[in-house]
């Protein structure tokens, strides 16, 4: 006996417009989710970075009875190199440029970024990770083009 031959079936307009549909809301929930999630690393990254030089200063502080004179930006401050090794000549996960402040920017010891390419809305974000949630007060602060961290007031 012999079959029908069966009829193919293809997608309608409509199922395509519903895949369609669906396909955009995920999008729209899951890029500004990435955007979160891209600049929580950056903030990890920035942390974990200036935290590390800010223990490698402190041990200069404790060999040497005080710490090492301000220099310009990107510039490794003189006799620290055997502390914090090329940390200044890169570059900071959130872009500039590293420097060290010496009893500059109203504290006796810090480490900042000029130059950066973050948003004051980043940059609270990443100060919500690293500090207080204030750009004005704590180890993190907002200062005319880009951040300090605060080693010593």
């Amino acid at each position: 006996m012999k079959q029908a031959p069966s009829a193919s079936r293809g997608f309608t307009l409509i199922e395509i417009l519903m895949v369609i549909a669906i396909i955009g809301i995920l999008a729209t929930i899951a890029v500004p989710m990435y955007r979160d999630y891209q600049l929580r690393a950056k903030a990890v990254r920035l942390a974990t970075e200036v935290k590390a030089a800010a223990q490698a200063f402190r041990t200069f502080k404790l060999e040497n009875d005080t710490y090492p004179a301000d220099t310009a930006p990107g510039v490794t401050p003189p006799g620290a190199s055997s502390f914090i090794g090329t940390f200044f000549s890169t570059t900071p996960s959130i872009g500039g440029q590293w420097d060290w402040e010496n009893n500059q920017s109203g504290v006796t010891a810090g480490i900042s970024v000029s130059g950066h390419s973050l948003t004051g809305e980043e940059l609270l974000k990443v100060d919500k990770l690293i500090d207080n949630n204030n750009l004005g007060t704590g180890d993190f602060r907002q200062r005319g083009g880009g951040y300090l961290y605060v080693i010593e007031d």
